[in-house]
């Protein structure tokens, strides 16, 4: 068996033996009893989790907050200038609604963040728990359907 790693294939050293079926025949397959493969440290993917999850929590916790520093601003920035009055051709129009498309999708990422991140109780509210997952992946969307009006129109 194959795998490619860093570029270049390498072969997996995969353990097949003879295995005794319980009809009597021989079959050839990988009979080992546990999940622990070779190559791979953990003996599950269970114990992966927990010696890695709070690294990548704390990486996604702390990259989110230099996304929003970015992101809020330059989309603020961006909807101020495509809304000049000079600028209002079609292409401002669609560029300015894109800007603040994105910034009204950063405002949502936050409270979606505080919420399953920093475990923030924001959205535990009767009709806001169920309302905030259709208006978020609306959002989410608009942002490719005007890049892809804005490319039929040109």
């Amino acid at each position: 068996m194959y795998m490619f790693m860093t570029g270049v294939w390498k072969e997996m050293n995969v353990s097949y033996k003879e295995c005794e079926n319980p009809n009597g025949s021989n079959i050839s397959a990988n009979c080992s009893s546990s999940s622990y493969q070779d190559g791979f440290p953990y003996e599950s993917m269970e114990l992966f989790y927990q010696h890695h999850l709070p690294g990548i929590m704390a990486f996604n916790r702390y990259f989110t907050i230099v996304w929003y520093v970015i992101g809020f601003p330059g989309n603020y920035l961006a909807l101020a200038v495509w809304i000049q009055p000079r600028m209002r051709h079609s292409s401002g129009c669609y560029l300015a609604t894109l800007a603040a498309a994105d910034f009204l999708f950063l405002t949502l990422h936050c409270v979606f963040e505080l919420q399953t991140s920093w475990d923030v109780a924001v959205l535990n509210r009767p009709v806001l728990c169920e309302a905030f997952p259709v208006v978020f992946y609306s959002t989410q969307y608009l942002s490719p359907l005007l890049v892809l009006a804005f490319t039929v129109e040109r």
